[in-house]
């Protein structure tokens, strides 16, 4: 089963492909933050992990002269991890309203 954060990040590559830095700005602008204290470090740390894990796969991008930036899909792996967390954690009773919450953000 994936960790709370792992599966916030995971449910947002699976929207679409997306770098670590959209990532941050999306949380920011969804006040997650203010139900789920979630640090940039957090974010960029739990990418690599998942990266690691094949449950997502990065392409580097160039566009002129940006720096490059690594954009990330998630991977067949990744999908199926992701709805087998989602469905234990909608099935599991739990006090934990944090992942009930992050489960309904994700659908």
């Amino acid at each position: 089963m994936l960790s709370k954060t792992a599966t916030m990040l995971l449910g947002l590559i699976n929207q679409k492909p997306v770098n670590a830095y959209e990532i941050i700005k999306e949380l920011n602008y969804m006040n997650v933050k203010w139900w789920f204290n979630i640090a940039d470090s957090t974010v960029y740390a739990t990418i690599k992990t998942l990266e690691k894990r094949d449950f997502i796969s990065g392409t580097i991008e160039k566009e002129g002269n940006m720096p490059d930036k690594t954009i990330y899909t998630i991977t067949a792996k990744g999908k199926t991890e992701l709805l087998s967390t989602l469905k234990r954690s909608i099935l599991k009773f739990d006090y934990d309203t944090n992942i009930f919450s992050i489960t309904a953000f994700v659908l």
